[in-house]
């Protein structure tokens, strides 16, 4: 299994990866690609934007069998900069082969190489996600403890 860094190259990999992400957690099996996901994707990997993504091979240039994103904010709570795993998928079929646990420790090699000193990720609603449980554990199992619930309101463009 290959970690790398993805490059702009990789935009329409990642899209579809994050994509089958939110299929999985949303029920919906015709969940698209979000509209700019490309670009933003492209934007990290050209690093125009604060973040970081990463994707996971079988083998070097093979198809990806997970990936990861990753934001760095400002937050006053922690005196500077902390990163957040917005989006951390695996294939289905490949889960329970530590690739997530490659992703995460990326993550935090991120981090460490960046001086920041906290690593955040919001979990999926419980009573929707099937996995729930499943999820909160491989993260318990990976040093996070849970911090309270995150709510979300989505603003519509003027």
């Amino acid at each position: 299994m290959i970690i790398r860094a993805a490059g702009p190259e990789d935009a329409p990999a990642v899209a579809e990866c994050i994509a089958a992400l939110l299929r999985e957690l949303s029920g919906m099996p015709d969940y698209p690609v979000a509209p700019g996901a490309e670009a933003v994707c492209r934007r990290i990997a050209e690093g125009e934007t604060a973040g970081a993504v990463f994707i996971a091979e079988a083998e070097a240039g093979g198809e990806p069998i997970g990936c990861m994103t990753l934001s760095v904010q400002e937050a006053v709570r922690y005196g500077g900069p902390y990163v957040e795993i917005q989006e951390l998928w695996v294939l289905p079929e490949q889960r329970s082969h530590k690739i997530g646990a490659a992703l995460v420790e990326a993550a935090e090699r991120f981090c460490r190489e960046r001086g920041v000193s906290a690593l955040e990720v919001g979990l999926p609603v419980p009573q929707l996600f099937v996995d729930y449980g499943r999820t909160e554990t491989f993260y318990r199992g990976h040093g996070f403890n849970l911090i309270g619930p995150r709510l979300r309101k989505l603003i519509a463009a003027p």
